[in-house]
């Protein structure tokens, strides 16, 4: 994902994926994460706190492959695709 609003780092994912995200305090941020067949993994609502945050997601306990992410801020949606790898 390249966007000045955000990056998300490492890819591919091991232990966690990082969500940097630089937008207005008190922004709200919408999380979701589907597995290759398009089920649901996680869905995570979080609110940030600065400016410039970085949100830790676990991928510990997800199975090796790939999965779709999809962040939502305000109107904005962006979809990006997302290898874990233990």
């Amino acid at each position: 994902m390249n966007d000045p609003k955000m990056s998300v780092y490492p890819v591919p994912a091991n232990e966690n994926l990082n969500i940097k995200m630089n937008d207005k305090a008190g922004a709200a941020i919408h999380i979701a994460l589907f597995d290759a067949r398009g089920a649901l993994i996680l869905n995570n609502d979080h609110t940030l706190q600065t400016d410039e945050e970085t949100i830790a997601l676990s991928t510990t306990g997800l199975p090796q492959g790939m999965y779709y992410m999809q962040i939502q801020f305000g109107d904005e949606f962006y979809t990006d695709k997302i290898e874990v790898i233990h």
